[in-house]
């Protein structure tokens, strides 16, 4: 039911005879965000809130229709050439929905974890949210903290909590107040109002921060 451009498209679904289901994707050319990080290190700031303007544009929908995405991330971030040559534009892509958890009733409804399956916590570590690392009721705004860290990423080159111990990460999630992105990489040439954005996407408290994917939108504006 999703339509936006920035939204990997669903042709088709259903099951083989011999019982198998299947998806039919449309085809893009491209890399993932986490291909062009590792090659490029940080993102000019232009380019990096482009990029974060289409994952929030695809997310605005998603979430108006019900559905956390749960797992945003650069590996679920595809830069889509829309045009054969090597440098043409690129398009964004949100992708891999696959653990995406649609609210009941849709629209405003809270995710209740332990109503699908107890003690179960789902996503990457790294660009989890506070309450997802905690295994509690999720929205939207769980998305939009993965979209902070991943804006964070793209400014600086290094996420907020890079350990490689998961509980660990998850543990400064729930915890440790993030580094500023001027404190990480003071000539990036960030804006003062842009990194106080970056650090209220990583707030906490899911009402400390932009109250949908259209209010980041906005912010960034």
């Amino acid at each position: 039911n999703l339509r936006h451009p920035n939204t990997v498209a669903v042709l088709d679904f259903g099951q083989t005879q011999d019982g198998l289901l299947y998806l039919v994707m449309e085809v893009l050319e491209g890399e993932m965000l986490s291909t062009r990080l590792r090659r490029d290190g940080p993102l000019p700031v232009a380019e990096a809130l482009r990029v974060t303007t289409g994952i929030l544009r695809s997310l605005g929908e998603a979430h108006r229709a019900g559905i956390v995405h749960r797992d945003l991330k650069p590996d679920n971030i595809f830069l889509a050439r829309v045009d054969a040559h090597p440098d043409g534009e690129q398009l964004v892509k949100v992708v891999d929905f696959g653990v995406a958890k649609i609210r009941p009733g849709g629209g405003d409804a809270p995710i209740d974890p332990v109503a699908t399956q107890e003690g179960t916590v789902f996503g990457t570590p790294r660009y989890m949210s506070p309450e997802q690392a905690q295994g509690r009721t999720l929205d939207g705004r769980s998305d939009l903290y993965a979209v902070g860290v991943m804006l964070f990423q793209m400014l600086t080159g290094a996420v907020p909590f890079g350990e490689d111990d998961a509980v660990v990460v998850m543990a400064h999630h729930i915890t440790t107040a993030p580094p500023r992105v001027l404190d990480v990489a003071p000539e990036s040439g960030v804006h003062p109002a842009l990194d106080e954005l970056v650090a209220r996407a990583l707030k906490k408290r899911p009402g400390d921060r932009p109250e949908s994917a259209e209010a980041f939108l906005r912010a960034i504006e």
